[in-house]
């Protein structure tokens, strides 16, 4: 007798597979860019001094378990007002590079620059806090995404490759 394809245990589809790289985004997804003063201070002349950053409380061992997982990682992180070269020596001054493979840094995050970067959509995952800039262009070329919403309530995701996180250790639930 012939058997009838499976679609799975118990009839379900088959899951996904595992992500093998996770991309992240940096900026209030890796540091609370307002933890201490939500204002710039300009000078005459136009210089201006940063605001005062640092990680979030759970960034570093998240970052460490995902490594000891064996998870490549990158960032991708949109620049508007920095240089390439000034945006990864602040990305370095925070003592995370150690954990990621490559750092991106791009004038436009759409989905045309996802698909620039990402080799294998549906061995990838983007992490991020902005759905316009993070979540939706990497969904749209075919990644899962976790949208990172620290406070406040998801939105109602039209996708069930998207799924929101509250902080980023919650990503550790999924991966």
């Amino acid at each position: 007798m012939a058997k009838k394809g499976r679609k799975g245990k118990r009839g379900k589809k088959p899951s996904e597979p595992a992500p093998k790289i996770i991309y992240f985004d940096f900026d209030d997804t890796l540091i609370d860019k307002a933890n201490f003063d939500s204002l710039r201070y300009c000078i005459p002349g136009g210089l201006v001094f940063p605001r005062m950053s640092k990680l979030f409380p759970e960034t570093k061992s998240t970052l460490r378990m995902l490594k000891s997982k064996g998870y490549e990682m990158q960032i991708i992180t949109l620049t508007q007002i920095l240089s390439e070269p000034r945006k990864i020596e602040k990305i370095e001054s925070f003592g995370i590079t150690e954990y990621f493979e490559d750092i991106h840094v791009v004038r436009a995050k759409n989905s045309d620059t996802y698909r620039s970067i990402v080799v294998d959509p549906t061995a990838a995952v983007m992490v991020g806090n902005s759905f316009k800039h993070d979540i939706e262009p990497s969904a749209a070329i075919g990644m899962r995404a976790y949208h990172l919403v620290r406070s406040g309530d998801y939105p109602e995701y039209r996708s069930d490759r998207i799924k929101g996180i509250k902080r980023l250790n919650d990503l550790l639930k999924y991966l």
